[in-house]
């Protein structure tokens, strides 16, 4: 078994989402705009709800497995304990939703919603959860790069069904679950055939000892029990925000919040899988004791990872109504805030992402857990402030309101983390907060001078307005780069070093001599 090198990887993460993510933006007008917002509601509840559902019931299992298996990768016998758990959640799931239905309270937990369509959602929870297994599995042993060609392949199989329906004019909700099944199984039987290419042949360690059991458990209690905790309190959270804007406002407010959470998690993708990747070899030199390296880690990657989100995050802040309608017509005029804020979201969202990767290196899970109680009452009162009516003493925002109300939570909560890591890692806290408010501003004075220039050629802001700006927006980030690689946290001896392989490149594939 080869393990590719941290470059090959990072390439082929980075490489992978970047394209998940043109793919996304290619047809994230189509599924919203062909829908409507009342359907797209529908839609984006109840994937929400089961993805949340399969978070908690999961007691951070995951996680444990991932970071304990990539320091141990001898221990072949807790990949068949994974599985086993995986087993037994399954059906629990479906348990659950039987209890729900015998017992009457569906229409409570599940509005105005069609009981195929619950079950729907459910099964492509349960495919979306069978893809991590294969993805922690696979990187755990350092097999990114074959399966991220693999999920290359998943996501264009995905965007091609999507125009398909489209010219078909058969796009509905069950079709668009149809879809996503589909994509998603190529990519569970292609990563199972990886790792048994590998001679990880993960059917072979479903049995083992009852000992080994035991064991497993005990390791396993340790570690996840904070996350647990820490699982349930975000689920209580999150899914009494969705309920709430659900049964006040319906469908098309939570299809409104729906697009924005899209939008935010498109961002995200390009550079999400890349922390997991910092987490495997994170979890490597912390066994190891170097600190040092974890550290270099944290700091190079932290303020690049933020101020390349931040450049889109900003763009589409400012250009959200334009967005809104461009994405679903006039019908989502009113989800233009909403996507502004939880593009905003998505930019603090690494910092997140990035204090809970050495906070789970050092297996600190019970600050994860201890931070979240501290936060999740002042937070539940924030979404009755805002989401609730007038009845309730609330400002009735809506999507408005649930969406600033996340982006302020995760702020103070993430601060507090990063204080702790802060002080951990030995770096300066108040560096990091003034960061996170400068680049943006930053980022915001770029995009306005960048349309303040068009606005002597233009008269009224249209499709050409807003690619010319997003090109000279472009322009403007690449000179401020070019003379200030610091500030976008690129060091001086990366960015010259940039230089001379971009001039090499050039060299070889358009300067050749004939």
């Amino acid at each position: 078994m080869k393990i590719h090198s941290f470059k090959k990887r990072f390439t082929a993460k980075f490489g992978s989402n970047l394209f998940k993510f043109i793919f996304n933006i290619v047809t994230l007008g189509i599924i919203p705009r062909e829908l409507g917002p009342e359907s797209y509601g529908d839609f984006g509840y109840l994937t929400h709800f089961f993805n949340k559902t399969m978070k908690f019931l999961k007691f951070g299992v995951p996680t444990a497995y991932f970071v304990k298996l990539s320091k141990n990768l001898e221990d072949r016998n807790f990949i068949g304990f994974y599985q086993l758990f995986i087993l037994f959640l399954i059906i629990f799931l479906f348990a659950l939703i039987g209890l729900i239905k015998i017992t009457g309270i569906d229409y409570i937990v599940f509005p105005d919603q069609k009981y195929s369509l619950v079950i729907a959602a459910a099964l492509l929870s349960i495919f979306m959860y069978l893809v991590d297994f294969m993805r922690s599995t696979n990187d755990s042993f350092g097999l990114t790069v074959n399966f991220e060609t693999a999920a290359i392949i998943s996501n264009f199989i995905r965007a091609s069904l999507v125009f398909l329906l489209f010219f078909l004019n058969l796009i509905t909700i069950e079709s668009v679950f149809l879809l996503n099944y589909f994509a998603l199984a190529y990519l569970i039987i292609y990563g199972a055939r990886i790792l048994n290419k590998n001679k990880i042949y993960f059917l072979r360690y479903f049995n083992f000892s009852k000992l080994n059991l035991v064991s497993y458990l005990k390791e396993i209690y340790i570690f996840s029990h904070p996350l647990f905790i820490n699982g349930l309190v975000i689920f209580i959270a999150v899914m009494f925000d969705r309920w709430l804007l659900q049964y006040y406002y319906g469908s098309i407010e939570q299809g409104y919040f729906t697009l924005g959470w899209q939008i935010s998690g498109t961002l995200i993708l390009i550079v999400s899988p890349v922390s997991t990747l910092l987490l495997r070899d994170m979890s490597i030199s912390f066994k190891k004791g170097d600190l040092t390296t974890i550290k270099k880690y944290f700091l190079r990657s932290t303020n690049l990872l933020y101020s390349f989100i931040a450049f889109f995050a900003v763009f589409i802040f400012v250009n959200s109504e334009f967005i809104a309608i461009m994405i679903g017509g006039m019908r989502y005029i009113n989800a233009s805030l909403v996507i502004g804020v939880m593009a905003l979201y998505a930019m603090h969202q690494i910092y997140s992402l990035q204090v809970s990767n050495i906070l789970l290196v050092k297996e600190s899970t019970n600050i994860l857990r201890n931070v979240t109680l501290l936060t999740i009452l002042p937070g539940l009162l924030l979404t009755i402030y805002l989401v609730a009516p007038k009845t309730l003493y609330g400002l009735e925002l809506g999507a408005e309101g649930l969406a600033l109300k996340t982006l302020i939570v995760q702020f103070f909560a993430v601060n507090a983390y990063l204080w702790i890591v802060s002080n951990y890692l030995k770096i300066s806290f108040i560096k990091n907060i003034i960061y996170q408010v400068s680049i943006p501003i930053l980022f915001f004075i770029l995009v306005q001078f960048s349309q303040f220039l068009l606005f002597l050629f233009f008269t009224e802001r249209g499709i050409n307005f807003f690619l010319l700006s997003g090109f000279v927006y472009t322009i403007a980030t690449a000179i401020s780069l070019y003379f200030f690689p610091r500030v976008f946290g690129i060091s001086q001896i990366d960015f010259d070093n940039g230089k001379l392989r971009i001039n090499e490149l050039s060299k070889k594939y358009f300067f050749k001599k004939v």
